[in-house]
């Protein structure tokens, strides 16, 4: 009698590629003819685009233990939630980098990755539904003083590959600083300088420093820059605040105008997050003690203003930040507590997300120890099996 072993391999490739990331780990251990299926790039970019077509996508919480013990604060956990439904613990993934300082901003994520960029000047790439993680190569200023300002993430969908950009203050030794960007190819594997036009940053030095989180969205990362040597001034689009983008194929930066509220935006409680397919921008007004949030998209097809304001929420008192809308339109909040909670756009319903903060024993070397964990960011997260290694590319 023919088992499931028999069937022809296209077949075997059918069935298997519209299963989940998890049961796809378990399958490339039950034979060598799998493993070798699952690992190709054929059966690996199949797979991320029937996640893409069918949207699915579940809420990743990062967070970080809270220790007196440096040694076991170091590293990140990785909680993956259902979007769909209740909001539950799924499963815990610890990652833990002891050379570095446990001080760890989150950059952005695309198709399954997640970048990372370290105070020690470090950028990580980790698949955590994979189980993977890669410290990139030292960046080709690396034995010059600098600070990293800007890093971004993203797909380049012309080269097939993923890249990172950052822009780094090179200093002369005079005092003075110089911007300089470099460029980093996954399946080369190497940074590179990159000629690119920054002038429209100015005195950007002011107020770049340590801006590592971006937005990825239709192929360009996107940041918010803040001119924080600029006094109050009741005009944003007169002071320095922007937001500028990086095209991932055309390596070609873009200055924006952030949306144009009556005073100025509260820093502390702006975002860029992505909304039924439009690039988002969460904000509050610093000056209005209502606390209402007020979400504006990305008209490309305006006239005279590229944002338009979508919604405006019910006051909030004890909302810190936004974090990401989820697949279903509900934007994810931390509180003051250092709680999740999302508010549904639609019936208006503000709850508690039973996700952190959370005490749990994690067994490890050392023995069994209590970790309570800090909310640290939360993302739309699609789980793929693009592995970080890199040597390769995806293959269309």
């Amino acid at each position: 009698m023919a088992g499931f072993s028999d069937l022809p391999e296209e077949l075997v490739f059918k069935i298997l590629v519209l299963l989940p990331v998890d049961s796809l780990l378990c399958s490339k251990c039950v034979q060598k003819s799998w493993y070798s299926l699952i690992t190709n790039s054929r059966f690996v970019v199949k797979h991320l685009r029937n996640q893409i077509r069918n949207k699915n996508s579940c809420a990743l919480v990062i967070s970080r233990p809270i220790s007196f013990d440096i040694s076991e604060a170091n590293g990140l956990f990785f909680h993956f939630c259902d979007c769909n439904h209740i909001f539950t613990v799924g499963k815990i993934i610890e990652y833990r980098w002891y050379e570095d300082k446990p001080d760890y901003k989150l950059v952005g994520h695309c198709h399954g990755i997640v970048c990372f960029a370290l105070l020690s000047g470090r950028v990580v790439l980790a698949n955590p539904a994979i189980r993977e993680f890669r410290h990139l190569r030292e960046h080709c200023y690396h034995s010059f003083s600098y600070w990293m300002g800007c890093v971004g993430f993203g797909y380049d969908v012309k080269s097939n590959d993923y890249k990172v950009v950052r822009i780094l203050c090179i200093s002369d030794g005079s005092g003075l600083c110089h911007l300089k960007v470099e460029v980093y190819t996954l399946s080369a594997d190497c940074w590179r300088e990159l000629v690119a036009n920054i002038d429209f940053l100015g005195a950007g030095t002011r107020f770049l420093k340590d801006n590592f989180e971006c937005q990825y969205f239709r192929g360009a990362c996107y940041w918010i820059l803040w001119d924080k040597s600029v006094g109050i001034n009741y005009n944003n689009l007169v002071n320095g605040d922007f937001i500028f983008s990086f095209d991932m194929s055309d390596e070609v930066f873009q200055k924006l105008p952030v949306p144009n509220i009556l005073n100025e935006i509260d820093q502390e409680f702006s975002k860029l997050t992505v909304l039924n397919e439009s690039l988002a921008f969460v904000l509050r007004d610093k000056y209005r003690k209502s606390y209402e949030i007020q979400i504006w998209v990305m008209d490309e097809f305006g006239a005279n203003e590229i944002w338009k304001k979508l919604f405006t929420t019910e006051p909030f008192c004890e909302i810190k930040r936004p974090l990401s809308f989820c697949e279903r339109g509900e934007l994810i909040m931390e509180d003051y507590y250092r709680e999740a909670c999302s508010y549904n756009l639609g019936t208006k319903e503000i709850k508690k997300l039973p996700v952190l903060p959370c005490t749990l024993k994690i067994q490890d070397k050392f023995g069994t120890s209590l970790f309570d964990f800090r909310l640290l960011y939360v993302v739309n997260y699609m789980s793929s099996l693009v592995s970080v290694r890199g040597g390769h590319k995806l293959i269309t």
